[in-house]
């Protein structure tokens, strides 16, 4: 188990990022702290999750001298949580969901020993939360509350909720104490940087306040930027936002690149593509194509888009998912690598830029030479950006002058299909015209292809960016054809 299905080779950071949690004095930025709390930073989408996945899963097998577990490990995810006001009993919730923590409040605090102290904690910090005034500032905290509400009695309420709150508090960590003087505890808190931005705050400020007991270490995985802007979202764009975020934490790490090859081929060897085959370009000028292995062509591919539109493993992920289902129900006549690469082109479009991608289809307002995600195309291999501001035109697809193999420009002018193969009648202008077979692996100027030449007839009135948008789509639009 663990990183025995690690694909994109961190189990080497794991290890390293064990070795702090065994020894934290090292890296503590206050040596006054019992508790540890690390951060490993890394953007939406590069695998933060599944690392943390594997690394619980490994440290979860590890034994100590006595053949007890070495660490418990807790998960929990913020983001499914932040629904709740109180983030602290969401996190209380996890640990008493815990086996061990069950059968230490049966032994030591009785049936409902933990449950009546945790209950007390919670009731007292949702007074002295989000801003944690009272727990900061204790006594005098109370008393400027009372001072607030003009009321003695008030304060004497609060003061010994205060002192009730203090007891419950000490024996919480006598009783982590039992459990982490024998093993450590960690807690793998995950999406911190995607909840609302309150709940994001009053989380970092529970654990800081309530969990400061020795061996216990939080891990949190997040996107330090994007947790940036939730404090700011709180305190206001002149705090220092990055000097706020550090405090919380003893050790920041930025998570490795991933090798992208590497997960490529693993999503795909998971879910290959249906076609095996397909037609490719050749290096022979006189043979345009050849038959290849569309896995690798369509690895090639997501690699040359990943690297030039900077996708993280999760963009990889949707798109070629979303690519498989258009392949299954669109694209199975398509035999040329071309068709390939314009429908898993404008999938990555729809997910990353999708102002552009109804530009492209629905407004047709793209402006050549401007659009920086289609001039990105200088450094893709397999598609040029000439055929992207040539689909955006709003013409109908039989007004259109479509290149063949020769890059010669002509207008169909009709299909009729006979017993062997298809005809197009090209139209080179007014009064010429001439026969010109085609076949399977037919690409008219890299974006017209085999399956869209037999149909001619029923498309042509179509323009042919309405087209391409009906397969990207899986539905047939009623279009206006006025």
């Amino acid at each position: 188990m663990g990183f025995e299905k690690d694909k994109l080779e961190r189990k080497k950071y794991a290890d390293i990022l064990t070795e702090i949690i065994n020894k934290p004095e090292k890296y503590k930025r206050n040596s006054d702290s019992d508790s540890f709390t690390m951060a490993i930073d890394s953007s939406w989408g590069t695998g933060k999750t599944e690392f943390l996945k594997m690394w619980e899963e490994k440290l979860k097998e590890q034994k100590n001298e006595n053949g007890k577990e070495q660490y418990i490990v807790i998960s929990y995810n913020a983001w499914e949580n932040d629904f709740s006001e109180n983030p602290l009993e969401t996190v209380i919730y996890s640990i008493l969901t815990n086996p061990v923590f069950q059968v230490t409040n049966d032994k030591e605090n009785g049936k409902d020993g933990i449950k009546s102290v945790f209950e007390t904690i919670i009731k007292f910090s949702k007074k002295a939360l989000p801003g944690g005034e009272i727990l900061q500032t204790g006594i005098q905290g109370i008393q400027e509350v009372g001072k607030i509400m003009n009321r003695e009695t008030c304060m004497d309420d609060m003061l010994n909720e205060y002192i009730d709150y203090k007891e419950k508090l000490s024996k919480v960590k006598k009783m982590l104490e039992k459990i982490t003087n024998q093993t450590k505890i960690i807690i793998m808190i995950d999406e911190l940087d995607r909840c609302k931005p309150l709940f994001a705050i009053k989380l970092l400020e529970a654990i800081k306040h309530i969990f400061n007991v020795k061996n216990m270490n939080f891990v949190f995985a997040l996107d330090m930027t994007q947790l940036s802007y939730s404090v700011k979202k709180v305190y206001g764009t002149e705090i220092d936002a990055a000097g706020y975020i550090c405090r919380f934490f003893d050790y920041i790490t930025k998570m490795p690149k991933p090798n992208l090859e590497n997960y490529i081929g693993y999503i795909m060897d998971k879910r290959k593509p249906i076609r095996k085959e397909i037609e490719v370009s050749s290096s022979d000028p006189n043979y345009r194509f050849t038959v290849g292995d569309i896995k690798w062509d369509l690895k090639d591919m997501l690699i040359n888009f990943s690297q030039v539109y900077n996708l993280s493993l999760r963009d990889v992920n949707t798109i070629y998912n979303n690519f498989l289902v258009l392949e299954e129900r669109e694209l199975k006549e398509i035999e040329t690598v071309e068709g390939y690469a314009l429908y898993l082109y404008f999938i990555l479009l729809k997910y990353k830029n999708l102002e552009l991608f109804n530009r492209i289809f629905i407004t047709n307002d793209v402006v050549e030479g401007k659009e920086a995600d289609i001039e990105k195309l200088d450094h893709c291999s397999w598609i040029k950006k000439e055929t992207i501001y040539e689909i955006s035109e709003n013409r109908k697809i039989e007004d259109m002058h479509f290149k063949d193999e020769e890059n010669t420009r002509y207008r169909i002018r009709a299909v009729n299909k006979n017993t062997t193969s298809y005809k197009v009648n090209y139209g080179l202008s007014r009064g010429q015209s001439y026969v010109k077979k085609f076949n399977t692996h037919t690409a008219l100027s890299f974006c017209f292809f085999y399956p869209d030449l037999i149909n001619y007839n029923q498309i042509k009135e179509k323009t042919l960016a309405q087209h391409i948008h009906e397969k990207l789509e899986l539905f047939d639009f009623e279009w206006d054809k006025q």
